[in-house]
């Protein structure tokens, strides 16, 4: 497998999608027919058409608004990569793909995209048995809900350890995460 970045340059036919991009929206999603989700700030003025459809929550200053049909990312989800990320700025869209040997040469013959980077995808595992254990746990806990369904107490109390121990080994797997991540996606 190979994690690939990509840029591809927004088309001129894609006004809205141009809007956004200068207002640098974060790319959340995308569906298989091209359909792209971003999150926007409210401060952008959105003319209805039938090409997108925005929402916004009561009271708050940032929405999602979805764009249809956009040709140049469905193009890239036909080439059966995996998107992860995505980021939209600077007049281009920036996608990190998983790509297995078949997808990526399918990615590579389009000329809509310009790689910027081919990197072999590590798939070894970061953590520990007991530290996937205890994140695990925390997950179906509610620990990483927001507002929090189970504490450090209530997870050492679960796993019959100390407060603490959860407290260390929790910091310990969320560093080793997010050394791995930021490895993965910001050589």
């Amino acid at each position: 497998m190979k994690l690939v970045t990509v840029g591809i340059s927004i088309p001129n036919d894609c006004p809205l999608l141009k809007l956004v991009v200068e207002k640098k929206g974060r790319i959340l999603g995308f569906s298989v027919d091209g359909t792209i989700s971003v999150l926007v700030d409210r401060r952008i003025s959105l003319v209805e058409s039938k090409e997108h459809e925005c929402t916004f929550n009561e009271g708050e200053e940032r929405g999602i608004i979805q764009i249809r049909k956009c040709e140049c990312i469905a193009e890239v989800l036909s080439t059966g990569c995996v998107v992860l990320s995505g980021t939209i700025g600077g007049g281009e869209i920036v996608l990190r793909l998983l790509c297995d040997k078949d997808s990526l040469e399918r990615l590579l013959s389009l000329s809509s995209v310009e790689v910027k980077s081919i990197r072999n995808y590590s798939e070894v595992t970061v953590l520990t048995p007991r530290e996937e254990e205890v994140l695990r746990m925390a997950y179906e806990l509610g620990f990483y809900d927001s507002p929090r369904k189970c504490g450090v107490r209530c997870l050492a109390s679960k796993l019959q350890v100390s407060p603490s121990t959860i407290s260390e080994i929790m910091r310990r797997t969320e560093r080793k995460i997010i050394e791995w991540f930021l490895s993965q996606f910001y050589p």
